[in-house]
């Protein structure tokens, strides 16, 4: 499930109008960042990965690559949610 929330914290960061102001303004790295879904979407699963972790205490391998993963995931989703809606945006 919290692959799904990152990936959607990420489509309506990258997307939604309402932060477009944040998008345009700040250092090129921040704006590149924040219109990358796959980039952004990568560092909020990561978060939320290790947001997950922080308390238990598993081998730190084991925490390092829940992070990646998770960070992976949520960043893929970001991509394939915002590949279907260009896609459907085209289409109608």
């Amino acid at each position: 499930m919290q692959v799904l929330e990152a990936a959607a914290i990420t489509v309506v960061l990258t997307q939604g109008t309402i932060f477009r102001p944040l998008r345009e303004r700040g250092p090129r790295l921040w704006r590149e960042l924040v219109s990358c879904p796959l980039c952004l979407g990568w560092w909020i699963g990561a978060f939320a990965g290790w947001w997950e972790v922080r308390g238990l205490e598993p081998l730190p391998w084991a925490t390092a690559w829940h992070v990646v993963a998770s960070g992976a995931l949520a960043g893929s989703a970001a991509l394939l949610f915002r590949r279907l809606t260009d896609y459907l945006d085209s289409n109608s």
